[in-house]
């Protein structure tokens, strides 16, 4: 099986590289190892939407991949999800997708430019189809931003607008480039931090990154199984 691992930076997935074997360095931004009878693939994006939408696209049209695990950290908008705990984000949402009208702010859907149900997205949001085959892992809801939110007036609005649990700068474009390409994704985000706008945050990174490194290999073992029941 050859697996496409995506992330935004090198920190999110430096602990996992360090247990699979180094094969190749194609370029700055892609590198081959082996694991076991895997081939694995890690694909270091850069941080935000654009980025992250040409290089998935562009390295999904170069190889061919069983599986894309999109992983990082994550902020959580939900005190009931424990910073470093992992979430399977099941759905997506573009946060910053939509105009201002009259100080309020809404959606490309909600004016009309978009139709909320044009595939790949169901009422606005985007579904992973497969995303509830996977088990072990509390399922979340996430939305993407190219702005890592820090303002509780913000914060406040975002909660109104789409009662998200998580938030990250890449998610959602893997979503909608793995949907349209059909191409089989998980997108799992380890919890760094609470989106609260507080300026005494608790982060805990090295919990998160951790933990991730644990939920990665845990569902690489259950992959192929999980992969037939998708086709």
């Amino acid at each position: 099986m050859r697996i496409l691992l995506v992330a935004a930076t090198k920190l999110e997935v430096s602990q996992i590289e360090d247990e699979l074997f180094l094969e190749e360095v194609e370029d700055q931004l892609l590198y081959h190892y082996g694991f076991g009878k895997h081939k694995i693939d890690v694909l270091i994006t850069g941080i935000g939407i654009a980025f992250t939408t040409y290089f998935l696209t562009r390295y999904l049209n170069k190889y061919e991949y069983s599986f894309v695990i999109n992983l990082g950290i994550a902020g959580s908008f939900q005190e009931k999800i424990s910073i470093g705990s992992v979430v399977n984000v099941v759905e997506e949402e573009f946060a910053q997708l939509g105009i201002e009208d009259g100080g309020d702010q809404k959606t490309l859907f909600e004016v009309g430019y978009l139709n909320p149900d044009i595939f790949p997205f169901r009422k606005g949001k985007m579904i992973n189809p497969g995303g509830s085959l996977l088990k072990i892992l509390p399922e979340a809801s996430g939305i993407t931003s190219d702005l890592r939110h820090d303002d509780k007036e913000s914060i406040a609005f975002v909660r109104r607008r789409f009662s998200p649990d998580v938030e990250s700068m890449e998610g959602a474009a893997v979503f909608y480039v793995c949907l349209n390409e059909n191409v089989p994704f998980f997108e799992l985000r380890a919890i760094s931090n609470y989106v609260d706008g507080d300026k005494k945050p608790s982060w805990n990174i090295p919990l998160a990154l951790e933990n991730l490194k644990e939920a990665f290999f845990n569902i690489v073992s259950r992959l192929q199984p999980v992969l037939t029941k998708m086709h």
